[in-house]
């Protein structure tokens, strides 16, 4: 009992409660040393040391990690229940309405109001939050450059600065800035390092597992959000359909089996509807913008050959050939990134193509389910194929070798995002 309340005691008051129960504890064991003796008191106070110690101890990350998971999908389930169902409504009603009217609704007024509902789920479901991460990182990158040329700036007033000076600065002061600004730097890379392991984190709440090298590649791709979006979704499809899977059990014959079958069916929609999304952005906008760039690189490159072969001057020669080598550079990481793309433009088309077949046959079931053991055989064999779809939705995600090729990685994904 005196156990149980300390615990009761501890729970309710954070830091403040932890003190008083150590307090009690203390109190408790003197107590008990007055009372009691030899072996009985050693072995109460070994087990009040032990309670304490599991009392104090840090949560495990991966309980924490499961814990944050299940109020992720408590969260998602309260808010996506009411859009599954406004999608079956609409769905139903088109089927009741005509070709074209002009003074009602039409199938065609359905079918926009149907996308435009499948694309507020689709934002529903996209918790990656990528864009805050890859800002914070490229603002850090950002105040790296400028105290790089702070630096330089630094290093160049000090070689005509006295070795001492009352009244201008010497070459000590310039010492102890170049000295504070190599700490900002310092303190400007951990803090991208700590901002990776948090999307690492984040990422891992959300059933996609990746290493720092991984994340650091996919926050340098102009295609990330959309991975991602689509590897979250289908981590939350698959949490979805496991509580339709809850339900039916929980409720045997007493459920609408119709509109359960109608909230799978939708999920799938919008799982297309993202895939058709990323295909789109492949072909008609990334694809296209590296070609044009590897075109006006080639060009430039050209002439600064031409140039570095009618050039005498050795001064002028070494800025032609570092000019070539950053086009080469620039040539390199465009045909790679132009390979990644369309390695996961094939990995997507996979996935969207079982995603399309599952839908075709949820459709044409879906007026046909009558008992519940058809539509939870239909639920589990989705459940599943989510798991093969979320591991399929994440690219291979190879290192950089350097960081130089990161950098212009970089470079090229902000050339691609701009319109």
């Amino acid at each position: 009992m005196i156990i149980e309340g300390i615990r009761c005691q501890s729970n309710a008051g954070g830091a403040t409660g932890r003190r008083v129960v150590l307090a009690t504890l203390l109190l408790f064991a003197t107590g008990s040393a007055a009372a009691s003796v030899g072996g009985t008191l050693d072995a109460g106070v070994a087990t009040l040391q032990q309670w304490w110690q599991q009392l104090t101890a840090e949560p495990d990350p991966e309980q924490r990690r499961i814990q944050l998971r299940e109020e992720r999908f408590q969260t998602i389930w309260n808010q996506l229940i009411p859009k599954l169902e406004e999608g079956i409504e609409i769905t139903e009603l088109r089927e009741d309405a005509p070709e074209s009217a002009l003074f009602s609704k039409d199938k065609e007024d359905y079918d926009r109001e149907y996308q435009e509902l499948i694309e507020t789920i689709a934002l529903l479901l996209d918790e990656s939050d990528i864009m805050r991460y890859r800002g914070r990182i490229a603002r850090l990158k950002q105040r790296i450059d400028e105290t790089e040329s702070e630096i330089s700036h630094a290093q160049e007033a000090r070689i005509g600065a006295p070795a001492s000076s009352l009244i201008g600065r010497s070459r000590s002061d310039y010492d102890s800035e170049i000295a504070d600004l190599m700490g900002a730097i310092e303190r400007y890379r951990e803090d991208i390092l700590d901002t990776e392991q948090a999307f690492v984190e984040s990422m891992a709440r959300m059933g996609v597992e990746l290493t720092l090298e991984q994340a650091q590649v996919l926050l340098a791709r102009v295609d990330s959000n959309n991975i991602l979006q689509m590897a979250v979704v289908f981590d939350s499809l698959k949490a979805v359909t496991w509580g339709l899977m809850q339900i039916m059990t929980a409720s045997g014959q007493n459920i609408d089996f119709v509109r359960y079958y109608g909230m799978h069916v939708v999920l799938l929609d919008m799982a297309l509807f993202m895939q058709d999304q990323y295909i789109y952005k492949i072909n008609k906008v990334y694809l296209p913008k590296l070609e044009a760039i590897i075109d006006r690189t080639k060009v430039i490159n050209r002439e600064s050959m031409r140039q570095l072969r009618s050039e005498s001057s050795p001064d002028r020669r070494r800025v032609y050939q570092s000019n070539t080598r950053a086009h080469q550079l620039t040539l390199n990481t465009a045909r790679i990134y132009m390979e990644h793309l369309r390695k996961q433009r094939s990995q997507v088309i996979e996935v969207r193509n079982k995603i399309a077949r599952d839908l075709a046959l949820a459709k044409n079931t879906y007026q046909t389910v009558s008992v519940s053991s058809e539509l939870f055989n239909v639920l589990e064999v989705s459940q599943s194929s989510f798991d093969v779809l979320i591991h399929m939705q994440v690219p291979e995600i190879v290192p950089f070798e350097d960081n130089q090729m990161l950098r212009k990685f970089e470079e090229i994904s902000s050339l691609l995002g701009g319109e």
